[in-house]
């Protein structure tokens, strides 16, 4: 949970952080159109190569 505020923080440090989980990362996907990558990299998380399964 740590890692989504500081993520948050950093993206839009002019706006409030938004109170429940879910609202924050709804938050970070429209500051970055959506893409689910780039709100990985804000946050630090590591991408693991799909197993398709």
């Amino acid at each position: 949970m740590g890692e989504i505020a500081q993520g948050l923080e950093r993206a839009l440090r002019t706006r409030p952080v938004p109170p429940s989980t879910e609202t924050r990362l709804r938050f970070l996907l429209a500051a970055h159109q959506g893409s689910t990558r780039q709100v990985a990299a804000v946050l630090g998380c590591r991408s693991a190569p799909y197993s398709g399964g």
